[in-house]
């Protein structure tokens, strides 16, 4: 369940995506790159709210409402546990999540 999560519509094109495990929101650490995206509990606040980037072929990118920053996987790691933060969109594939339905 730690790998699952829920996209709930927030509006006008932004989700807020919820951790299965936990049931806290995906939300920036602040509004700088580099900036950590950790789970914390639903305020409904523009931190915690996405924009889906469809990239094709069950692809997305995901950029923060607050920010405009992008989800990214720090120094483009393939390791397990790699840091999560926000960086600018590039659309490289360290900014690209498999979307599966579930």
């Amino acid at each position: 369940l730690n790998q699952q999560f829920d996209f709930l519509d927030a509006g006008r094109g932004y989700y807020r995506i919820g951790a299965r495990h936990s049931g806290l929101m995906l939300q920036v650490a602040g509004t700088g790159s580099g900036a950590d995206i950790t789970q914390q509990p639903d305020t409904g606040g523009t931190s915690r709210q996405w924009q889906v980037i469809d990239q094709g072929g069950g692809v997305v990118s995901l950029v923060n409402r607050q920010s405009g920053l992008a989800m990214d996987v720090w120094e483009e790691s393939i390791a397990d546990g790699a840091r999560i933060s926000q960086w600018a969109v590039t659309g490289n594939p360290n900014q690209r999540f498999a979307l599966q339905r579930g």
